[in-house]
């Protein structure tokens, strides 16, 4: 047994749609991380799920911002089309962030596998930029993430919600910095944004695993390609801070 992972399948493209369909059925005994991105539509979920889980014996799924956008005026909006998404999967056996946590064992050491549902709170910024002055030093560059007209804070209105144009700021928070040395963490896992790498950091491996956009990856590799070993682990250990990237 083994566990994978991969995320950002992105299904609203069709190059991408025809990789699944063409992904090998070799991992009848493994579980599966998808971490993200799968879609717009919970269309696109199903989609996913019918092949994913025909290929895998456990799939775990957390969502991604696009999974959540409000593509559409009819779309769920917000925390309502999260829960829409987690009972869609859950009626299919497939594990959530509101499931407990399963556990694994690999080479005699046990695993919890915690999918996490993180958001982003604009803290990745520079720490001498004010939040209410971030405006003025984004616009230094010409990058506006899409979640700044898709994505829906709803209920919580009171959610920070302005357009601030360079992508750290949409890649996480820094509440969470803490949680590698918090927890017994031993591999962290995320997509995102399409740039595959492996990096360690405090004794931690982050594993970003995302497949992306047709211009991110190469279509006569197919997708098994960009299946990412999470455990158990191949590699050597180290604690050095240049990624490794993966093409």
């Amino acid at each position: 047994m083994k566990l994978w992972a991969i995320s950002d399948l992105h299904l609203d493209f069709e190059e991408n749609r025809l990789a699944l369909k063409e992904l090998p059925p070799h991992y009848k005994q493994d579980w599966l991380i998808v971490a993200g991105d799968i879609g717009h539509r919970p269309a696109d979920l199903d989609f996913a799920l019918d092949h994913l889980q025909s290929h895998f014996a456990q799939v775990i799924w957390v969502p991604g911002n696009h999974d959540l956008w409000t593509a559409s005026p009819d779309d769920l909006k917000g925390v309502e089309k999260y829960f829409y998404l987690v009972k869609r999967c859950q009626s299919r056996g497939v594990l959530t962030p509101e499931d407990p946590f399963p556990r694994l064992t690999f080479q005699d050491q046990t695993f919890v596998i915690a999918p996490l549902f993180l958001l982003y709170d604009y803290s990745f910024r520079p720490d001498d930029v004010p939040l209410n002055e971030a405006i003025h030093w984004a616009m230094a560059q010409d990058i506006l993430c899409a979640d700044e007209n898709y994505l829906d804070p709803s209920p919580y209105a009171d959610l920070i919600y302005i357009r601030i144009p360079r992508f750290s700021i949409w890649c996480g928070t820094r509440r969470t910095e803490d949680w590698i040395h918090k927890f017994p963490v031993s591999v962290a896992v995320n997509g995102h944004l399409h740039v595959r790498s492996t990096q360690f950091r405090g004794g931690v491996r982050f594993e970003e695993v995302s497949l992306g956009y047709p211009r991110n990856w190469k279509a006569e590799q197919g997708m098994a390609h960009y299946l990412r070993l999470i455990l158990p682990w191949e590699g050597t250990p180290n604690d050095e801070q240049t990624p490794i990237f993966h093409r």
